[in-house]
């Protein structure tokens, strides 16, 4: 975040198109003051900055570039806008920024720079209306850090494959409810030793997708720019069709046993080439939201171990289905675009209840079954370190 800068004009898929930005009670005040003017840009009855046009972007924007912000400061931006792409962790009343991978900036510095998650101190000129303090009750604060500092070290660790990784991340989410601020690494070292097997199906690639398109067929349209070529290209690998109208998945010619051909052409190149973009994305997810202390405040811990592991399945899925025949992996840039795309969706994706119903209803609610979506065809080099 210290060498963060947004891209203004030049960025490929800007945040004030397709997203709703909700407008803060400060925010409203500060119009009704001192530029009135300004309170026309504001849905009342919704909270929301208007939008317009086919893809939805702010009333406000102009040539790519903020208009409020041009002419009248970043004073009069709400909090949405002032702070996106950085997110705020309240940690015992210490605060906690760090980066929204939705943002295509955000996704580079987390790709390239050599420690993007290394802390630093820092000062800011300002701070957002509210936070929830994430440190549970009966926890301190520095367990908390050391909890997350942890989970970050095992997402890093070049020994660990990025599955592995996921395993035990989620054996650590499932293990806090019963951990306490003196053993939650005991708790987690149990976890990891007692987790059943993975146990995957043959049609868990396309249920996957199917979990997507349908997730993202009730959502806003036009959230992701990108998306919609993803999620074309994912059709193609997967030799299926999602049917907005109807909600259904249709099956074409040569469906069956895609997984398996999939999963061959990713053990070619691309499972090893792209291990490294993979742990940076996995440590890109436990710093948004401060794993697994954030995220969806209506879930419990172990289901946002839960919503963790689906969405590193879906990422990967994803990038599997832009690998060739040849099984070469894709370049850094198509990698990061997908994984941009993607998470331009999910980062505004806030209906904990429809990603849990869907979670429930493809059978990921088995521990078993939510391993095996780690898993995959390859059960290789998983058993605790």
């Amino acid at each position: 975040m210290a060498k963060f800068t947004c891209l203004g004009a030049a960025c490929p898929d800007t945040c004030c198109r397709g997203w709703e930005m909700p407008a803060d009670a400060a925010q409203r005040a500060r119009y009704a003051a001192q530029a009135p003017e300004l309170l026309a840009i504001i849905d009342p009855e919704a909270g929301v900055l208007r939008r317009e046009g086919d893809d939805r972007h702010c009333t406000r924007l102009r040539e790519g570039i903020c208009g409020v912000h041009a002419d009248y400061g970043t004073d009069f931006l709400g909090d949405a806008c002032y702070f996106y792409p950085r997110l705020w962790h309240n940690v015992g009343g210490e605060m906690r920024m760090t980066g929204a991978m939705s943002c295509p900036e955000i996704v580079r510095l987390v790709m390239q720079e050599p420690d993007p998650f290394a802390p630093m101190p820092a000062t800011a000129d300002r701070l957002p209306a509210h936070r929830r303090d994430r440190v549970p009750e009966g926890w301190s604060a520095q367990a908390v850090d050391a909890v997350h500092a942890h989970a970050l070290a095992l997402a890093a660790d070049a020994q660990v494959s990025p599955e592995a990784a996921m395993l035990h991340l989620l054996a650590l989410a499932e293990s806090l409810a019963r951990s306490t601020s003196e053993n939650w690494r005991e708790q987690w070292e149990i976890a990891v030793a007692q987790a059943p097997a993975p146990h995957s199906k043959e049609g868990d690639s396309h249920t996957l997708y199917y979990a997507l398109a349908l997730t993202e067929a009730f959502g806003d349209p036009g959230i992701s720019k990108g998306l919609a070529g993803i999620m074309q290209q994912m059709e193609q690998a997967l030799a299926c069709r999602f049917e907005r109208a109807s909600r259904d998945l249709q099956f074409v010619a040569h469906s069956k046993g895609v997984q398996a051909r999939l999963w061959q052409r990713w053990r070619m190149d691309a499972q090893a080439a792209l291990a490294p973009m993979l742990r940076r994305w996995i440590q890109a997810q436990l710093s948004m939201t401060l794993f697994p202390f954030g995220g969806f405040h209506e879930l419990t811990i172990a289901e946002r171990g839960a919503v963790l592991v689906q969405r590193f399945a879906t990422v990967r899925l994803a990038l599997m289905c832009a690998v060739p025949p040849n099984g070469v992996a894709p370049d850094e840039a198509s990698v990061m675009r997908v994984m941009q795309g993607i998470a331009r969706f999910m980062d505004h994706l806030a209906d904990a209840r429809l990603t849990m119903m869907i979670h429930r209803d493809a059978g990921w609610a088995d521990p078993a079954r939510l391993r095996g979506l780690i898993a995959g065809e390859s059960l290789e080099d998983f058993s605790p370190r």
